[in-house]
């Protein structure tokens, strides 16, 4: 099982928080991904990406919600997430490399607004939805 128990319950509690706050944190997560690592923004051409545009605020809350989504389908995630692989993989052809940067953004965000959230699960799940968005 990719989270324990308790881990579980905990991830639970903090993205029924996290999903409050979807829209903003996700756009926090990609202001931040596209300040710190400019060269990700050629896969967002069609997007205004200065920091707070509505498009980051709506991107970032599909980014934030299909999260809450993967939680709630942790038994199956791989066939949950088989659709959002192949739009970012072969459609926009992300990289390995761009869907861990933003997951470490998104947990950076994570930590900044949860203190107290578990780093270590929060970062076992972020890092098991990266590796069924790349896999093939």
């Amino acid at each position: 099982m990719l989270l324990s128990d308790s881990e579980k319950a905990a991830m639970d509690s903090l993205f029924e928080k996290i999903a409050l706050k979807a829209e903003d944190l996700g756009c926090e997560a990609l202001d931040r991904l596209f300040q710190n690592h400019p060269e990700t923004k050629s896969h967002f051409v069609n997007k205004d990406l200065s920091p707070g545009s509505k498009d980051l605020h709506t991107h970032g809350e599909k980014v934030v919600n299909a999260l809450v989504e993967a939680l709630k389908n942790l038994g199956s995630l791989a066939e949950h997430l088989s659709t959002l692989r192949d739009m970012h993989t072969i459609t926009l052809k992300l990289t390995v490399d761009i869907i861990k940067l933003l997951c470490d953004c998104l947990l950076e965000v994570i930590i900044k607004h949860f203190p107290d959230a578990d780093r270590a699960a929060c970062d076992k799940f972020l890092t098991a939805v990266a590796e069924n968005l790349i896999s093939s």
